[in-house]
């Protein structure tokens, strides 16, 4: 596609908010019983996805990857250098 379903989500760990985008791939809602292996992406150190946004998701190439091998992408952003 184009412009992949490449999203925002937020959760609070020990009191702090964590960011991290998701690629879900074609298909994952018409097999909600089915269980998807979930792979994840770190950045380097002194990188933060957080920066380029849907960016570093989109040119990682790991979306057209969740797609082809059916598994659901996860980029995590950093917390203060980690």
């Amino acid at each position: 596609p184009n412009d992949p379903d490449i999203h925002l989500e937020t959760v609070k760990v020990d009191g702090v908010d964590r960011s991290f985008f998701v690629y879900t791939p074609k298909g994952w809602r018409e097999k909600p019983d089915k269980t998807w292996p979930v792979v994840v992406l770190f950045h380097g150190a002194g990188d933060d996805s957080k920066l380029k946004g849907k960016a570093a998701a989109l040119g990682s190439g790991l979306w057209q990857a969740a797609d082809e091998r059916g598994f659901i992408a996860v980029f995590p952003n950093g917390q203060d250098g980690l």
